[in-house]
Protein backbone atom coordinates (compact mmCIF):
# COMPACT_ATOMS: atom_id res chain seq x y z
CA UNK A 1 0.00 0.00 0.00
CA UNK A 2 2.85 2.35 0.79
CA UNK A 3 4.03 2.12 -2.82
CA UNK A 4 0.61 3.19 -4.09
CA UNK A 5 0.46 6.17 -1.78
CA UNK A 6 3.96 7.28 -2.77
CA UNK A 7 3.11 7.01 -6.47
CA UNK A 8 -0.04 9.02 -5.91
CA UNK A 9 1.90 11.75 -4.13
CA UNK A 10 4.35 11.93 -7.05
CA UNK A 11 1.63 12.19 -9.69
CA UNK A 12 -0.91 14.48 -8.00
CA UNK A 13 0.43 17.85 -6.92
CA UNK A 14 -2.64 19.11 -5.04
CA UNK A 15 -1.60 18.34 -1.45
CA UNK A 16 -5.01 19.17 0.04
CA UNK A 17 -6.78 16.83 -2.37
CA UNK A 18 -4.29 14.02 -1.75
CA UNK A 19 -4.60 14.38 2.04
CA UNK A 20 -8.39 14.34 1.75
CA UNK A 21 -8.18 11.20 -0.40
CA UNK A 22 -5.89 9.49 2.13
CA UNK A 23 -8.17 10.44 5.03
CA UNK A 24 -11.17 8.96 3.22
CA UNK A 25 -9.19 5.90 2.16
CA UNK A 26 -8.07 5.26 5.75
CA UNK A 27 -11.55 5.88 7.18
CA UNK A 28 -13.16 3.49 4.69
CA UNK A 29 -10.63 0.73 5.36
CA UNK A 30 -11.16 1.01 9.11
CA UNK A 31 -14.92 1.13 8.60
CA UNK A 32 -14.74 -2.08 6.55
CA UNK A 33 -12.76 -3.86 9.28
CA UNK A 34 -15.11 -2.52 11.95
CA UNK A 35 -18.18 -3.77 10.08
CA UNK A 36 -16.58 -7.19 9.64
CA UNK A 37 -15.88 -7.38 13.37
CA UNK A 38 -19.38 -6.10 14.21
CA UNK A 39 -20.94 -8.89 12.14
CA UNK A 40 -19.02 -11.33 14.35
CA UNK A 41 -19.72 -9.82 17.76
CA UNK A 42 -20.99 -13.12 19.13
CA UNK A 43 -17.99 -15.06 17.81
CA UNK A 44 -14.41 -15.01 18.97
CA UNK A 45 -11.73 -14.72 16.34
CA UNK A 46 -9.50 -17.70 15.75
CA UNK A 47 -5.82 -17.20 16.61
CA UNK A 48 -5.11 -17.05 12.88
CA UNK A 49 -7.77 -14.39 12.27
CA UNK A 50 -6.51 -12.40 15.24
CA UNK A 51 -2.91 -12.52 13.99
CA UNK A 52 -3.86 -11.44 10.48
CA UNK A 53 -6.24 -8.71 11.58
CA UNK A 54 -3.79 -7.28 14.11
CA UNK A 55 -1.11 -7.10 11.45
CA UNK A 56 -3.44 -5.47 8.92
CA UNK A 57 -4.72 -2.83 11.34
CA UNK A 58 -1.20 -1.92 12.50
CA UNK A 59 0.08 -1.77 8.91
CA UNK A 60 -2.77 0.41 7.66
CA UNK A 61 -2.44 2.72 10.67
CA UNK A 62 1.34 3.07 10.27
CA UNK A 63 1.18 3.59 6.51
CA UNK A 64 -1.33 6.41 6.77
CA UNK A 65 0.48 7.90 9.75
CA UNK A 66 3.58 8.10 7.52
CA UNK A 67 1.50 9.90 4.90
CA UNK A 68 0.78 12.69 7.38
CA UNK A 69 -2.80 11.93 8.36
CA UNK A 70 -3.70 13.79 11.58
CA UNK A 71 -3.66 11.77 14.81
CA UNK A 72 -7.22 12.93 15.44
CA UNK A 73 -8.38 11.25 12.23
CA UNK A 74 -6.19 8.17 12.76
CA UNK A 75 -7.45 7.58 16.30
CA UNK A 76 -11.14 8.11 15.60
CA UNK A 77 -13.93 6.17 17.32
CA UNK A 78 -13.90 3.42 14.72
CA UNK A 79 -10.18 2.77 15.22
CA UNK A 80 -10.58 2.84 19.00
CA UNK A 81 -13.43 0.33 18.75
CA UNK A 82 -11.32 -1.97 16.57
CA UNK A 83 -8.42 -1.62 18.98
CA UNK A 84 -10.62 -2.53 21.98
CA UNK A 85 -11.95 -5.59 20.17
CA UNK A 86 -8.44 -6.72 19.24
CA UNK A 87 -7.32 -6.33 22.86
CA UNK A 88 -10.28 -8.46 23.93
CA UNK A 89 -9.47 -11.07 21.30
CA UNK A 90 -5.81 -11.08 22.36
CA UNK A 91 -6.92 -11.88 25.91
CA UNK A 92 -9.25 -14.61 24.61
CA UNK A 93 -6.45 -16.21 22.60
CA UNK A 94 -4.10 -16.11 25.60
CA UNK A 95 -6.76 -17.66 27.86
CA UNK A 96 -7.54 -20.33 25.29
CA UNK A 97 -3.86 -21.24 24.98
CA UNK A 98 -3.46 -21.32 28.75
CA UNK A 99 -6.52 -23.53 29.22
CA UNK A 100 -5.15 -25.95 26.62
CA UNK A 101 -1.86 -26.16 28.48
CA UNK A 102 0.13 -24.34 25.83
CA UNK A 103 2.58 -21.61 26.65
CA UNK A 104 1.53 -18.26 25.20
CA UNK A 105 3.11 -17.82 21.80
CA UNK A 106 3.02 -15.59 18.78
CA UNK A 107 1.50 -18.44 16.76
CA UNK A 108 4.77 -19.42 15.04
CA UNK A 109 3.17 -22.17 12.96
CA UNK A 110 0.54 -19.80 11.63
CA UNK A 111 2.88 -16.90 11.02
CA UNK A 112 3.89 -18.02 7.52
CA UNK A 113 0.27 -18.58 6.60
CA UNK A 114 -0.63 -15.25 8.20
CA UNK A 115 1.84 -13.34 6.08
CA UNK A 116 0.45 -15.00 2.94
CA UNK A 117 -3.09 -14.10 4.00
CA UNK A 118 -2.03 -10.55 4.79
CA UNK A 119 -0.45 -10.30 1.35
CA UNK A 120 -3.71 -11.45 -0.26
CA UNK A 121 -5.79 -9.04 1.83
CA UNK A 122 -3.32 -6.26 1.08
CA UNK A 123 -3.89 -6.85 -2.63
CA UNK A 124 -7.63 -6.67 -2.06
CA UNK A 125 -7.26 -3.44 -0.09
CA UNK A 126 -5.10 -1.92 -2.82
CA UNK A 127 -7.74 -2.93 -5.36
CA UNK A 128 -10.38 -1.25 -3.23
CA UNK A 129 -8.14 1.82 -3.07
CA UNK A 130 -8.00 1.89 -6.86
CA UNK A 131 -11.80 1.81 -6.94
CA UNK A 132 -11.93 4.71 -4.49
CA UNK A 133 -9.44 6.61 -6.63
CA UNK A 134 -11.57 6.02 -9.75
CA UNK A 135 -14.47 7.88 -8.09
CA UNK A 136 -12.39 11.05 -8.15
CA UNK A 137 -11.58 10.93 -11.87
Amino acid sequence: MRGCTEQLRQIVTDEVWVNSLFENWYANQMKMIHEWLTERLQQSLSPYQFTCLSFIVKKVYNDFELQGIDDEKLNDKVYQSINRRLQLEEANVALHEQSNGHAPSVFPTSLGNASAAVSNVSSMVEGAGAKVFSFFK
